[in-house]
Order: structure tokens, then sequence, then C-alpha cells
């Protein structure tokens, strides 16, 4: 375990997934879910080379079908630590060409940064190969509401007329659905996500923040690189996962084809990308 530390947080990072495993504040309280697999293992898996489904579990490129599980593979890879300090760590994943789903010569690194009371978190993927690739990346960590998901709201940093994607089976269906009517607070409850995921692709605001209604400590998430948010958590668990991603799960009618997914990012050769979101812990 990697484990950076600055006045205000102790964050604790496993280079399997390179995933934030602890986060506590100074006053030593934890601010992340604590993996409990009765309900769901993970803590804060990060999403590469995809973030969500594919449609089959597979995409097309030049004619050429390629197989992906779900959010990806960086989540069950072990990354070398190719950076550490004692507020700042980068993890390191390398694609040799001949990667099943993913056949690229690539660098992927993920950088935390300690910033006060906030974790800046950096995905960076570097194209080695002689062609375009094409890849998603999405953020999934899971924030404590140990009193219950009941007890707290996500604030938007503008006025929204939230209207969420419908999903089915993990995959998007040509239906939205109107959460609510220019609104910046969106309480939390268990029936938002009898149906899956919150997905918003058309939001205005860039930050939101977790809030309670019974104490002061908040988490607040800005995503400027990061067109598209995912809320989710599951049934009776202690945690909300706020998620920003770059791509949307794939549509139930997709043809497959990588190149019209909406979010995917094209990277030529030689070409780097950086993806970014800070999380500052308050209160």
């Amino acid at each position: 375990m990697i484990v950076l530390q600055n006045e205000s947080l102790t964050v604790t990072i496993s280079p399997l997934g390179a995933e934030i495993q602890s986060v506590l504040d100074a006053s030593q309280i934890e601010r992340m879910w604590h993996g409990d697999p009765a309900y769901w293992a993970g803590r804060a898996p990060v999403l590469f080379p995809v973030a969500g489904k594919l449609k089959d579990s597979a995409y097309f490129l030049d004619g050429e079908k390629h197989v992906l599980p779900p959010h990806g593979f960086a989540r069950k890879r072990e990354f070398a630590v190719e950076h550490r300090a004692p507020r700042a760590a980068t993890f390191l994943l390398r694609g040799d060409g001949k990667e099943e789903g993913f056949p690229f010569l690539y660098a992927f690194r993920v950088h935390y940064t300690l910033e006060g009371n906030a974790v800046r978190v950096e995905y960076q993927t570097d194209n080695l190969d002689s062609r375009a690739l094409w890849y998603g990346v999405g953020a999934h960590e899971a924030y404590a509401c140990p009193e219950g998901i009941e007890a707290y709201a996500v604030e938007f940093e503008k006025e929204e007329n939230l209207t969420r994607a419908v999903l089915s089976g993990g995959l998007l269906t040509r239906e939205a659905e109107l959460v609510c009517d220019r609104c910046k607070t969106l309480p939390i409850q268990p029936s938002l996500f009898a149906n899956d995921t919150q997905v918003y692709p058309l939001l205005a605001s860039r930050s939101v923040a977790l809030k309670s209604s019974l104490h002061a400590r908040s988490v607040r998430v800005d995503f400027p690189d990061f067109d598209y948010l995912l809320i989710w958590t599951k049934p009776g668990a202690g945690f909300l996962c706020i998620e920003p991603w770059s791509n949307l799960p794939d549509f139930i009618d997709s043809d497959q084809d990588i190149t019209k997914k909406p979010g995917m990012t094209r990277l030529l050769p030689g070409q780097t990308r950086t993806h970014a979101h800070t999380v500052a812990f308050l209160g």
C-alpha cells in the first residue's frame, strides 16, 4: 500500500487497480466506503479503457472485434509505482500491443496529488502505437454514508433541469426521465436506484457536493474534464458513488462501432490526453 499524507488527509492507495482504499481526514474520520463484500467490495475503482458496459461486452474497430468486460480491465491489474513522494504518487500500466480487448502500445498513468484537504486525480493516456486508438476513462469513488443514504443530498454547482438517461441491463435506452425541474439539490433516496444507476449526460454543472443533514462534513467533486456524471449505490449500503466519466455506456441498439460510441477519446500516435478531477473533503 502507498500512503500519502499532509496536515489534512491520509490517503491509502493500492497498486492493484491504482485504487484508493482509505481517506482519513484530520479528525481521523474515514471518508471512503470500506468495501464490505456483502454489498460491494469496491472502494474507488479506476475504469479504463472503457467506463460502463459495451453491448455484448465487445466493440469493433476497423472491422475487428475486441472483447472487454464492463468498466475495462485496469481495476483488476497491478500497476507499477512509477513515482512516490509524501504527498503524491504515480501508478503506471503499460500495454504491449497484444492485450486482448485493447491491443495497443500505450501507457496509462494515474497521478494522485494531495492539495490541502483535496485529492487531485489525473488519468493520463499516452498512445505509443503507430495507429490511432480509442478509449474511455471513468472514476468510481464510493463515499462513506454511515448514517444511511437518506441522510444525504447531492448539491449541484448550477441549477439543473435534471434529466437522467434510462438504462436497461446496464445499456442505454433511447429514453430519458426528468428527475427534477430547475433544481440545485437532489435528496438521495433508495427509489432513485430502483432502475440501476443515475446517468446524467446533459449537466450544466462541473462540480457537485455530497452533504448530510446530520453533520457538517461534505465532499465536493470537481470534474472539468468529464462530460458525464453518474450516481450509484447498492440497496442498504452506506455509500454513494459520484462518478465522472468521459464516455457513456453503449445504447441497446448500438452497432458496436467504437468510433461512434458517445464520449470516446481518439488518440493519434504520439498523442497524450489527461482527464482530471478533484475531490475535496470538507468539514
